[in-house]
């Protein structure tokens, strides 16, 4: 049992005995820096995609009640801006029939 508990002693002065470089406090230093940047980084991706997602999903929802609820899209029609986007986005018999061609080609 004591020459298990030497090898042990043994082992630890040698763990012990490495050299360690002076410039490992810097390089733990950087890269604690640069995790951390990292991670604010990707915070403000994931929010970006976020709140792109919740508009695009507005925009889902709201071109889906205009084609189903004729009464919601006739009520929005008097809107100033929402109008002329109900126009656009409103479908009639499989067509639409909002906008206007505005390149000379008709």
């Amino acid at each position: 049992m004591s020459k298990g508990f030497d090898t042990l002693k043994d082992l630890r002065r040698a763990y012990e005995k490495i050299a360690v470089p002076g410039e490992l406090d810097a390089a733990i230093a950087t890269a604690i820096k640069r995790g951390r940047r990292d991670r604010r980084w990707k915070t403000v991706q994931r929010s970006i995609v976020r709140v792109a997602a919740g508009f695009i999903k507005l925009f889902a929802a709201f071109t889906l009640t205009v084609n189903t609820v004729p009464a919601f899209a006739d009520s929005m029609r008097g809107l100033p801006l929402v109008g002329d986007l109900v126009r656009v986005l409103r479908l009639e018999k499989g067509k639409g029939s909002g906008g206007k061609i505005t390149d000379g080609t008709r």
